[in-house]
């Protein structure tokens, strides 16, 4: 028999592991209208604990935001934006309504013969017998279904009993001195068997049944793969044993027997050790098998000692850290995030104009006394092997003193158990982009130490837990980041009905209600967003200099969206999170944990008020926004004023360009005839005509045109390369160029004085919509035909010269 000795945490560190298969796409939820109850996105408190809660200030639920089933997003009451990344699956796709909800470990009556209790909100869904001894527990995984019965000729079990939310035990299963117990969790459940005394048996059976799986043993680890394809589907970890003992004693079962009775019937074995019996036990004593699904984590990690340096511990359920032992020496943990540099949360902080601002990134560890001594614990990037396999990995083949200065440092208690926050965002900035291409340490991961682990320090050894304990313990990764929005004047637009947020009537009146309108560029649907207090944002009327607020700052559904005077009311104190759409949806600090967001009625059409109501992931996106920010104007630009273009001369010899600098006759003395061909760079000869359309070439060009205005006219006309949000020097106003790609032509806007923009194409009258028929807010995101490349902003003098 193969031995390995070990130490636990708890008895619920180990769990037996049914997962289904985790690719499913992300459904969403049909509401026929707004008084339909939708499924209402709460803190999780079964997945989070209370005290996180509290410690990040969570107030509601960002669904919307969340990527995959690992990972649970919250709004904090600084407007943050925190993201919880799990080694496991914490929600699941319920089959009966379509709808992606969170996993419950809480067991229900079930409604199966001869069979108590089903973790029923769950896509593993496990049943549980009246009497252990007469029936299996079934676990049904999509289209999986697993029976693991007990062999035993006890005549003493009793009824499975309920001893909480999600523990079902049966006394004497295997005899007087045993008693079997099921922990569910949210990937499966965990099996214990329990000896009470020396008169316990020292041999136990399972029958297991798993239709469409062939089971075989591979050095100890049990392996269940698919019949036809030979894809492994569920591995073991071996059988932990282990004693009640303040040192307990303990081994790791790695060698047993396999049967195969029948097609997908098999009969496994494990015996204790009869050394480990003789060992003076403190009993009970506890067996813990192990199953789950062959998938891979997000988190990975595996455990390494100096004094075992060619042997593999991934399967442990918790490292020591420091000096554990003569036979272990110094153990470290390595840790590597699977994907997770290339995640779409990561990666959008490293895009240009992100509208995401990156905080920090936590490592979430639980830590627990092996010494009695308090001892610093800390993270580092690890430089060595570059990949590593947390199934192959040693010490000896990884560089394991290959490492940087520590990233985080923190104290573990030498008395009592909790979660550790490691701070590794500087790591995750390598990740992030470019960087992450450069660097190549996503692939190496981190290396958690003690800070002293001197040979004679054994007292100050510290425990973690690994991906492999239950997920109550295992580690899992926090992401805290602002959904930014930059200050300025904006549109807010109903993503449902491309409708815009308006005022009831434009008087300034406090308490009217805040409703939806078709566009109509008046300054009663301009909105001033800017950064308040803890983090909030107060979204200011541009007519009324009154905000956008929920009435009396109630959390409740349907209470109204109305102005106020004042910006220090919790309901007029607004974050932002973003869909998965990258559409806002924005929520009031006064929303309690309620997770209300601002909504529209259903059927809401163009006079219909806004209101707050429980955000939903439902297919009409009443409750998300467009942010349309107005580009800032400086009181020099012109009005929109079709009549000046109206005359057939103008309309047929001038073209975007003459437009964008608003000229429109010849500028040489000596010829009087309109400028038909006003080309960039053209005014000043063939030669200094744009050579290609650059942002360059083009203001070079334009630069030469300007210099034989200035020269004609005594001018000082000028012009500038500038951003979109820049604010033009005064006597100029903003203009932009696009270019056709593939026709090789080009085109320009001019922005008005009401802030939306315009322009003119060859032989047509000035327009100020754009390819589809609407006002444009931007040209760089305007729909624009065929011209497909956007090439910059100018400030630009105009020369206000018109045809006569």
């Amino acid at each position: 028999m193969k031995k390995t000795v070990i130490r636990r945490i708890t008895a619920s560190v180990l769990s037996l592991l049914l997962l289904l298969t985790p690719v499913l796409s992300i459904a969403v939820q049909a509401q026929e209208n707004v008084e339909t109850e939708p499924y209402e996105y709460k803190i999780p408190t079964e997945i989070i604990n209370e005290e996180a809660i509290e410690e990040n200030g969570h107030i509601g639920r960002v669904f919307a935001s969340e990527g995959d089933m690992n990972e649970i997003c919250h709004i904090n009451d600084d407007g943050t934006s925190t993201m919880y990344l799990f080694d496991y699956p914490v929600k699941y796709l319920d089959s009966e309504d379509g709808v992606i909800k969170d996993k419950s470990n809480k067991l229900k009556e079930s409604k199966r013969n001869n069979y108590l209790y089903v973790n029923d909100e769950n896509d593993i869904k496990t049943y549980f017998p009246k009497k252990i001894t007469k029936k299996p527990v079934i676990t049904e995984v999509g289209d999986y279904k697993i029976e693991i019965g007990i062999v035993t000729d006890s005549k003493y079990s009793k009824k499975g009993e309920l001893l909480e939310d999600n523990y079902v035990f049966y006394n004497q299963a295997f005899g007087e001195d045993t008693a079997i117990g099921y922990t569910v969790s949210f990937n499966g459940y965990k099996e214990e068997i329990i000896l009470y005394s020396e008169q316990a048996p020292t041999s136990y059976s399972f029958e297991i049944y798993c239709e469409g799986l062939e089971v075989s043993n591979r050095g100890g680890i049990l392996t269940f793969a698919e019949e036809s394809t030979g894809k492994t589907v569920f591995t073991s970890d071996p059988f932990y044993i282990y004693d009640s003992s303040e040192e307990e004693k303990s081994y790791i079962e790695t060698d047993y027997s396999l049967e195969k009775t029948d097609d997908y019937s098999y009969l496994l074995t494990v015996s204790l050790d009869e050394e480990y019996i003789a060992s003076g036990l403190t009993y009970p004593v506890c067996i813990d098998p192990t199953l789950k699904y062959e998938t891979q984590s997000t988190i990975y990690d595996a455990p390494i000692y100096s004094n075992m340096p060619y042997n593999n511990f991934y399967t442990a359920s918790v490292c020591y850290l420091g000096y554990h032992s003569d036979d272990y020496g110094i153990g470290r943990l390595l840790i590597g995030f699977t994907e997770l540099a290339y995640s779409d949360l990561l990666q959008s902080f490293g895009e240009a104009n992100s509208n995401k601002e990156l905080i920090s990134v936590n490592l979430h560890i639980y830590g627990s006394p092996l010494g009695t001594t308090a001892t610093g614990v800390s993270v580092h990037e690890f430089y060595g092997a570059d990949p590593w396999y947390d199934d192959t990995v040693t010490w000896g083949s990884v560089s394991a003193n290959s490492y940087s200065q520590a990233l985080a440092s923190l104290t573990f208690s030498g008395t009592s158990s909790g979660f550790y926050s490691l701070n590794i965002t500087p790591a995750a900035l390598h990740w992030i982009g470019n960087d992450m291409m450069s660097y190549g340490y996503v692939a190496r991961g981190l290396i958690i130490k003690n800070s002293n682990e001197g040979e004679t320090e054994s007292s100050r050894a510290k425990m973690v837990s690994t991906e492999n304990s239950a997920l109550s313990t295992c580690p899992y990764l926090t992401i805290t980041y602002s959904s930014k929005v930059e200050e300025g004047t904006y549109y807010i637009k109903n993503v449902a009905t491309n409708l815009f947020v308006d005022i009831e009537t434009p008087s300034p009146m406090i308490g009217i209600p805040a409703e939806l309108k078709g566009l109509s560029k008046e300054n009663r649907e301009r909105w001033y967003i800017s950064k308040g207090n803890r983090g909030y944002y107060t979204i200011k009327n541009v007519e009324t200099n009154l905000y956008l607020s929920v009435n009396n700052n109630s959390s409740e559904n349907n209470a109204s969206i109305v102005l106020t005077a004042s910006d220090s009311a919790e309901g007029a104190q607004w974050s932002f999170a973003l869909s998965g759409e990258k559409k806002y949806i924005m929520y009031a600090r006064c929303v309690d944990y309620s997770n209300k967001a601002l909504n529209i009625p259903s059927g809401a059409t163009s006079g219909s008020n806004l209101i707050q109501f429980l955000y939903s992931n439902d297919s009409n996106y009443s409750d998300e926004w467009n942010l349309i920010r107005m580009l800032p104007t400086n009181g020099y630009e012109l009005p929109y004023s079709p009549e000046d273009w109206s005359y057939d001369r103008v309309i047929a010899w001038n073209n975007c360009y003459s437009y964008a600098i608003n000229n429109q006759i010849d500028l040489r003395e000596e010829d009087i005839t309109v400028w038909n061909s006003q080309q960039m760079g053209q005014l000043k000869g063939e030669q200094y005509k744009y050579s290609e359309i650059t942002t360059s070439a083009v203001y070079t060009a334009i630069l030469h045109d300007y210099d034989v205005y200035n020269e004609l006219f005594y001018a000082s006309a000028s012009i500038y390369i500038v951003s979109k949000y820049d604010v033009c020097p005064p006597g100029t106003y903003k203009v932009a160029l696009v270019f056709d790609s593939p026709d090789g032509d080009y085109h320009w806007y001019r922005q008005d004085a009401d802030g939306f923009w315009s322009h003119k194409m060859p032989g047509n009258r000035i327009s100020n919509v754009d390819a589809l028929g609407q006002y444009i807010f931007d040209p760089a995101t305007a729909a624009r035909g065929n011209y497909d490349t956007f090439i910059t902003y100018f400030a630009v003098t105009p020369w206000n010269t018109y045809y006569e």
